[in-house]
């Protein structure tokens, strides 16, 4: 089959179809994979992975385990890709995405272990969530951003957003346009900002104060959410009072100095947040609720195209590869 394999450098790579080999194992026929800013990152830093990446993905299910009693072959599932031991410390916890199993870290397809941008995916029967046999083909695809709502909904879980409050998203790539669609949704009072102009000129259609840079916003927020990792000297000076600065997106070799006066002067909050626990599940429910959520997200490609699928400009919201069914 083909893989994308990254080992300092992406390249397609034809590599054995995987079989089943434990009597948990579901093997899933990948039909999306979706992009994620931490794909990006990994590549564009250089890391010598030596697997296949890839960590999004829905398809249906081709082989099962003598174990699998929930799933059935035919049936369209998505990946969940952390792949918790359950048994430690944090997991007894209900702490998964700390999990320390596996040689003291949690298993995630594509940056610790084989991933999903492959024709063929195995996993566990314990990290598929079964999408509704009544969602048209269409629709189906919306599942695709399970994975990434679900940290989204993990991060606003740890924000104060009992009351509604002004919000300033940084970054609409699939994460900030998720953060700020859920966000509109429960009536707050939401900006946007990306530097991709023609992004900008997109969603300004239907999201409202959606913005090109900061210095074109004006006024302070309750609070900020930097989805690309990277914007907290620019984002924090927009920070109200007794306001909290929520860092989602991750890059990996970026640092800050913080003046810890204002901070404590202020009384503000600075929180990070990366995956999830039952915020999976939750995030699936969600979206069967909200199908139109995808309307304007993705840009597919074929696996062959993957240095357009990484690295051409685009003012799309999510890249996807296709693999066909």
């Amino acid at each position: 089959m083909d893989a994308l394999y990254y080992d300092k450098k992406l390249y397609i790579k034809e590599m054995p179809e995987p079989d089943i080999d434990d009597s948990n194992d579901v093997k899933i026929k990948v039909s999306l994979a979706g992009i994620c800013g931490t794909d990006l990152t990994l590549v564009n830093e250089g890391n010598d992975l030596g697997h296949v990446i890839g960590h999004e993905a829905i398809g249906t299910i081709v082989a099962i385990g003598d174990s699998v009693k929930t799933l059935n072959i035919g049936d369209w599932v998505i990946v969940n890709p952390n792949e918790h031991c359950g048994i430690c410390d944090n997991c007894r916890k209900g702490l998964y995405y700390l999990c320390s199993g596996n040689e003291g870290d949690l298993a995630i397809a594509g940056l610790n272990k084989h991933g999903t941008f492959s024709e063929y995916f195995i996993t566990k029967e314990n990290f598929v969530e079964i999408i509704p046999s009544n969602i048209s083909t269409e629709q189906r695809e919306t599942f695709l951003l399970v994975e990434p709502l679900a940290c989204v909904l993990q991060g606003l879980e740890k924000l104060d957003t009992s009351e509604l409050k002004k919000i300033l998203v940084i970054g609409q790539g699939t994460m900030g346009y998720l953060a700020t669609k859920t966000l509109l949704k429960s009536g707050h009072q939401v900006y946007s900002v990306d530097s991709n102009e023609e992004k900008v000129a997109m969603l300004s259609k239907t999201m409202p104060c959606c913005f090109n840079s900061l210095e074109a916003i004006e006024g302070e927020f309750d609070i900020i959410i930097d989805t690309v990792g990277n914007q907290f000297e620019l984002g924090y000076p927009f920070l109200k009072r007794n306001g909290e600065f929520l860092i989602l997106g991750l890059q990996h070799r970026h640092k800050v100095t913080v003046n810890t006066t204002a901070l404590v002067q202020k009384n503000q909050k600075i929180l990070g947040s990366s995956e999830y626990t039952t915020h999976f599940y939750d995030a699936k429910k969600y979206l069967e609720a909200h199908l139109d959520i995808q309307e304007e997200v993705f840009l597919k490609y074929n696996l062959i195209d993957f240095n357009q699928a990484f690295f051409e400009k685009s003012s799309c919201i999510k890249r996807v590869f296709v693999f066909s069914n």
